[in-house]
């Protein structure tokens, strides 16, 4: 995986970095994410990623909008599926408002932006498995169990960047509400998302 790039592969699995597999137990004064996904601290780097993620989005979008099939069980989860898109848009815009926030105060550079790479990159593998999902749905051939492994091998990112809200709730150099409220907004469209694409569909 090439480390320079905003956009990281949402193929990244915990085994591409075994340093990092255990995100459970986070090194003292060590961001989990820094290594995969560096270069988020400034604003022209935010918007990048922004844009990468949204373009992805649209993408995953149009194919679940392109959806067709007559068989019920089949149409129940495609309706399962644009649940789960409006909370992933929910998640960019939140996002893109905790990276705004921080710029404005000045510490894009420090606690929040790890806390971003690893929202972006857990982004990315939830919507990989749900463009593979949607494909699936329109050929009325859906394979939960190919869904199910691919949340699950991008589960440790969540993991993660739950450990770096924790360090963003700890940095004392975040003064300001607005950004505090913000990066919380976000922890919560994440943690909502993760429990719809854990249940059941349709």
């Amino acid at each position: 995986m090439n480390r320079s790039t905003l956009y990281a592969p949402a193929a990244t699995t915990s085994s591409d970095f075994p340093a990092y597999a255990d995100a459970t137990e986070p090194r003292a004064h060590e961001s989990h994410v820094a290594e995969l996904s560096p270069g988020l601290a400034s604003e022209r780097a935010v918007r990048e990623r922004y844009g990468a993620f949204a373009a992805a989005l649209t993408s995953l979008e149009n194919a679940a909008g392109a959806f067709d099939a007559y068989d019920p069980s089949t149409q129940a989860a495609s309706r399962a599926l644009q649940g789960r898109l409006v909370l992933l848009r929910r998640a960019g815009d939140s996002a893109a408002g905790t990276a705004r926030a921080a710029a404005e105060h000045g510490v894009l550079d420090g606690a929040v932006a790890p806390f971003l790479a690893g929202a972006y990159l857990w982004l990315d593998g939830a919507i990989s498995a749900l463009a593979s999902l949607a494909d699936a749905l329109n050929a009325m051939q859906p394979d939960w169990v190919a869904f199910r492994t691919s949340l699950a091998e991008v589960s440790w990112l969540y993991e993660m960047t739950m450990a770096e809200h924790a360090r963003v709730d700890d940095s004392r150099g975040l003064e300001s509400l607005a950004l505090r409220d913000a990066a919380d907004d976000l922890l919560c469209v994440l943690v909502a998302l993760k429990a719809s694409l854990d249940a059941p569909f349709g």
